[in-house]
Parts: structure tokens; sequence; C-alpha cells
């Protein structure tokens, strides 16, 4: 098994998007149709691997999260926000 690559000796990588938007939307069973999206938080390079010569990449990533549609049969009535609050 391979150790994880250190990543106080990586290199912090600077990036553009060259394309695309990689979302998906997806109708849940219950109806509710969410849009999920990768958001990039981080990309570093880690070295190069020794086998191919190519370079090694650890890139940090967050799910974005959007409700598309939610019926109306799906929702509750919202929790008081002062409820258990002291």
């Amino acid at each position: 098994m391979s150790t994880p690559p250190d990543l106080a000796t990586a290199e912090l990588m600077d990036y553009t998007i060259v394309s695309g938007d990689a979302k998906v939307r997806l109708r849940l069973s219950d109806g509710v149709v969410i849009e999920v999206r990768t958001g990039i938080a981080n990309i570093y390079k880690t070295g190069n691997d020794p086998a191919t010569g190519f370079p090694q990449y650890v890139v940090q990533t967050q799910p974005l999260v959007k409700m598309v549609d939610v019926p109306k049969g799906v929702r509750k009535k919202p929790v008081d926000a002062k409820v258990g609050l002291r």
C-alpha cells in the first residue's frame, strides 16, 4: 500500500477553467431534484510518477448542492430559529 503524498512539500498550483461546468441534475426517490457541482478548493503537484514520469496531483474538492425542485408534499414547516437558543 502506498503512503499518501506529503502536502507540506507539495506545490500549490494556480489554474484556469478551460471548459465545462461539471454539474449533474438528479431526481431523488422522493421527487426532489438537486443539482450537484464540484467546487475546486486546491490543486497540489506532489511530484512525478516514477514508472511513467507523469506529474501527480492532489485535487481538493467540495460538493456544491442546489435545490432545483422541491415538491410541496416533501416540504415541512420550518423550525423556529429561536427554539433551543439561550
